[in-house]
């Protein structure tokens, strides 16, 4: 059982990263480090939340990857390399687990990134499955290069 805290911008531990951390019902941790941080403030954020803990930390939400040329909410488009670099950042904080999110999977395809919302429909999602970004997760840890 986990609480998955909210995203608090910023370097270092956020208040918000910690909240119900001693609550003897969570047994592992789940902070959003942010869709829209770049991996160095992630891994800042994940290092020192293992620091004040002994619970296991999964970085449960860090950037989602963006269909080619669809700008996430931040305006941001989230590429395979970015998921490499998040990817090696939460290993590099210690983290015991890592959530892999895609910007249609997320929103079952409704947004296009046009502002506009389309019928969600499965077919859209499992076409995500074997995404640049989700490639470069599994090649990341494969190779072991953190």
């Amino acid at each position: 059982m986990t609480y998955h805290t909210p995203h608090s911008p910023g370097p270092g531990l956020r208040p918000p990263h910690s909240w119900m951390m001693d609550e003897a019902w969570v047994d592992f941790l789940s902070p959003q480090t942010g869709h829209c941080v770049p991996a160095s403030m992630a891994i800042d954020n994940l290092t020192a939340l293992a620091a004040v803990t002994t619970k296991p930390i999964v970085a449960a939400e860090m950037r989602y990857e963006s269909p080619a040329g669809v700008a996430n909410f931040c305006g941001a488009i989230v590429t395979a390399t970015d998921i490499a670099d998040d990817t090696r950042a939460a290993v590099a904080a210690g983290a015991d687990a890592l959530v892999f999110g895609h910007h249609h999977r997320f929103s079952w395809a409704a947004d296009t990134g046009s502002g506009s919302l389309q019928e969600p429909n499965t077919a859209s999602v499992l076409a995500t499955f074997g995404s640049p970004g989700e490639l470069a997760l599994f090649e990341t840890l494969r190779a072991g290069a953190f």
